[in-house]
């Protein structure tokens, strides 16, 4: 019995998240409340991403309201355009199996025509320790960005 009156209480992450699996989604998707992770252009080196909840497959992560996180884009390339991918990156130490997810920002290469970057995917209910899941499309040319498309679903 997982949500029952117990003697001991011990209930995981793992009830929760095969709970989220099983009912609501095993994808990942912004929720539909707060600022929705919404991002602002600070400068041709920053991108604000604001608070928001996501559902990571069978993960609940927040960005508490009122906060934000800034994440540095590296200097384009004079002449060439380039893919950056904001990601939500899950980890999960596989000595400890404690789990982690932050804000990332993977570099693309300068070239003529710009591709995005890989990212890293896997299953969290089957144990994986990376999962990256793709947020923002961030579009430099030249040396600045030119456009910042959202890759996400919302669950409403």
């Amino acid at each position: 019995m997982i949500t029952g009156l117990r003697e001991t209480q011990d209930i995981q992450s793992e009830d929760d998240g095969a709970r989220i699996y099983g009912t609501i989604s095993s994808e990942d998707r912004v929720l539909a409340v707060g600022e929705r992770l919404a991002y602002q252009v600070i400068s041709n080196n920053c991108v604000r991403i604001k608070s928001g909840e996501i559902l990571m497959q069978v993960r609940h992560i927040r960005q508490a309201p009122g906060t934000y996180t800034d994440l540095t884009i590296d200097n384009g390339t004079q002449g060439q355009n380039r893919n950056d991918l904001i990601v939500l990156r899950y980890t999960k130490k596989s000595d400890t199996n404690i789990e982690n997810a932050e804000l990332a920002v993977i570099k693309g290469t300068p070239a003529e025509l710009a591709a995005d970057p890989e990212i890293t995917t896997g299953n969290i209910f089957e144990g994986c320790l990376v999962h990256e899941m793709p947020l923002y499309r961030v579009s430099i040319s030249g040396l600045s960005i030119t456009s910042v498309t959202a890759l996400f679903t919302t669950f409403e």
